[in-house]
């Protein structure tokens, strides 16, 4: 009886241990996707930025910035 409650203890140690490793992986997938979207948004804010100074000495120069 003691060595089927040793595996029983060992398998309920595997199972846990498998699904933290589960765990770590969706956490660092969650991780990088973060980051690659938060590095995305710094690009489009330099592009915003850029075209508002673009349009801001078109509009020193007393031309009227296009439309498009």
């Amino acid at each position: 009886m003691s060595q089927i409650n040793d595996w029983k203890k060992q398998a309920l140690d595997g199972l846990a241990q498998g699904f933290n490793r589960k765990d770590e992986r969706r956490d660092a997938a969650y991780e990088a996707e973060k980051d690659r979207l938060y590095r995305q948004i710094g690009k489009l804010q330099v592009e915003v930025d850029w075209l508002k100074k673009r349009l801001d000495s078109w509009d020193e120069c007393g031309r009227q910035a296009p439309l498009y």
